[in-house]
This record gives structure tokens, C-alpha cells and sequence, in this order.
């Protein structure tokens, strides 16, 4: 029985341990492709554009009101 045990926690061992070389790989594949690309562009922030101010003489509405 012990050694039934054994073979079993070896096969796990080695299962895992394939997983564990595929997913390192896989970084390293990834890490050099990164290393190829450029940085993003860095963009300056918009500047907000002033609306411009209504006079208090000036009303909301240009159209004139029945009366």
C-alpha cells in the first residue's frame, strides 16, 4: 500500500511539474515580447477650453415672450 502511495504522489509530482515549466515558458515568452515593444506615447493633458461668460444683461433666452 505504501508503495502504491508512492507511484501516485510521484506521478503528481511530475504532473505538476510539467504545469509548472509550461507556465514558466509561457512568462519568459511574454517577458520577450514586452521587451520589443515600445512604451506608449505619453500625451501632455488636455487644457480645458474657458466657455465664455454671460453678461447678467443678456438673457437665457433670445426669443421674445409673447405678452
Amino acid at each position: 500500500m505504501a508503495r502504491a502511495e508512492l507511484e501516485l504522489a510521484e506521478r503528481e509530482f511530475a504532473r505538476a511539474r510539467a504545469i509548472w515549466e509550461r507556465a514558466r515558458e509561457e512568462v519568459e515568452r511574454v517577458e520577450r515580447h514586452e521587451g520589443d515593444r515600445r512604451p506608449p506615447p505619453r500625451h501632455r493633458p488636455r487644457r480645458r477650453l474657458r466657455r465664455p461668460s454671460r453678461s447678467p444683461a443678456t438673457p437665457a433666452c433670445s426669443a421674445s415672450t409673447p405678452s
